[in-house]
């Protein structure tokens, strides 16, 4: 647990998901029921705790004004189109996309969207 908010800043709230990573720019972390890939450029989650309901995201580390587009999939989600959602001028996107078993959300970087 520790290694997961510590060095990956994966914070699972009731309400909200928070990806704050101290030092790595691009992860992989697959460990029990948590599946998070993170970089500057792509986003995915899932499965992640928690049953169909949206769930703020905020992630930090982004590319500053970018535009994302992403999708909700799987059995245990609401599926559907997540975003658009820009990046701020720090880096940090925050969108609400749902949670649940079988539920993948991705955020994907929209090329020449940073304005």
């Amino acid at each position: 647990m520790l290694l997961r908010e510590v060095r990956y800043g994966i914070n699972l709230g009731f309400l909200n998901i928070t990806i704050n990573p101290f030092g790595p720019t691009s992860f992989n972390f697959h460990v029990g029921d948590i599946n998070v890939d993170y970089s500057a450029d792509y986003l995915t989650f899932g499965p992640l705790p928690g049953t169909g309901s949206a769930k703020s995201y905020t992630v930090t580390g982004m590319t500053p004004g970018a535009v994302y587009v992403g999708a909700a999939s799987g059995a245990g989600c609401v599926q559907g189109r997540v975003g658009p959602a820009t990046a701020t001028p720090d880096g940090v996107l925050a969108f609400t996309a749902p949670v649940g078993p079988n539920c993948t959300v991705t955020m994907t970087k929209q090329k020449n969207s940073v304005a």
